[in-house]
């Protein structure tokens, strides 16, 4: 491991990353799209060792006229102040933000989700479910949906999904597989599978939904059906294997 900069060399590094930002947004000129610039650099300042930086930097952009939450900034965003023990601080900021940039609801309450504060989460996803309409829409539901699991609140979760099925019907096939897993949670794994089938019977290569199926049909004890069916998800999306590790260590 290299030794630690000296305090001199680390605040001239700091300084030339802010100087780099700077000269980039300069020579890439008023009409370029200014949240990909302000991601940029924090990128920049991040890269430099000042994550802190950054995270102000980021927070200081969404005061510009023209500011949005735009999403690559945002997750960045989101990631710093998680490393960083700052969810509280840049939930609030973003809450401050939030009548003038609506879409930062949505970010306020992934973050506070996130940080293990479900329930403070719920208010601005409500919120940001309310006012959005399409993927954002859809992005705060299932937040919302993730809240109210995490409290263990599972009939509140399943109607939140019941509602979003009738009231956002280009999402409905997500919603349904979202809908089984509580289902199966809330102990009822014979009607989750039952909705699974439905699913995958319109999109087969559903990965999520296979494991959903893994999850139920192991409540049900049935085994090797469970197995066949995480296979399955594991074949069409490696990504999940993580995800069906934890079931069937919860339920083997």
């Amino acid at each position: 491991m290299a030794p630690p900069l000296p305090p001199s060399a680390d605040v001239r590094l700091l300084e030339a990353a802010r100087s780099a930002a700077s000269a980039y947004r300069a020579s890439l000129g008023p009409r370029f799209e200014p949240s990909a610039v302000a991601y940029a650099a924090g990128r920049a300042l991040a890269m430099a060792g000042h994550p802190a930086a950054a995270v102000d930097a980021w927070l200081a952009a969404l005061d510009e006229p023209t500011a949005r939450g735009w999403p690559y900034l945002m997750n960045a965003l989101v990631q710093a102040a998680r490393a960083l023990g700052r969810e509280a601080e840049v939930a609030a900021a973003l809450g401050a933000r939030a009548e003038r940039l609506p879409e930062l609801h949505l970010w306020q309450g992934h973050l506070l989700r996130l940080s293990g504060d479900a329930a403070a989460a719920l208010a601005p996803l409500t919120r940001a479910e309310a006012l959005h309409q399409g993927d954002l829409r859809y992005t705060a539901t299932t937040e919302r949906v993730r809240a109210l699991d995490a409290l263990g609140r599972l009939d509140e979760a399943r109607a939140v999904c019941e509602a979003a099925i009738a009231a956002q019907p280009d999402y409905a096939l997500p919603l349904q597989v979202s809908l089984a897993g509580l289902t199966s949670k809330a102990g009822d794994p014979a009607a989750a599978v039952a909705l699974l089938d439905a699913a995958l019977a319109r999109a087969p290569a559903f990965a999520e939904a296979h494991l959903n199926r893994g999850g139920a049909l192991l409540r049900l004890g049935d085994r090797d059906a469970a197995q066949a069916a995480f296979a399955e998800a594991l074949r069409l999306n490696p990504a999940l294997a993580p995800a069906a590790r934890q079931l069937q260590e919860a339920l083997g």
